[in-house]
């Protein structure tokens, strides 16, 4: 678990941005829903590359820092599992 965070660090900003889409509403509807471009734009941020992150997703600046706040968590217990 320690490592993700590094492993998408060094990764490329532009690592997921090719291949096939996945998103069920853009095979079937054409249609782009909310969560369409998270990924690409977390990796972004990640990467400090705000404006890029704001075009795919502007709601990822909400979805990031929840998922930090609940990897962090999930650290912690799992840290405070293993102590005991």
């Amino acid at each position: 678990m320690l490592l993700l965070p590094a492993i998408l660090l060094f990764l490329p900003y532009n690592y997921f941005d090719g291949g096939e889409i996945k998103c069920l509403s853009r095979i079937l509807l054409d249609i782009e829903c909310w969560g369409c471009g998270m990924t690409r734009a977390c990796m972004r941020i990640i990467h400090l590359r705000w404006h890029e992150a704001w075009l795919f997703n502007p709601r990822s600046f909400i979805v990031f820092p929840i998922l930090c706040y609940l990897y962090t968590k999930e650290l912690y217990v799992s840290w405070k599992n293993l102590k005991n």
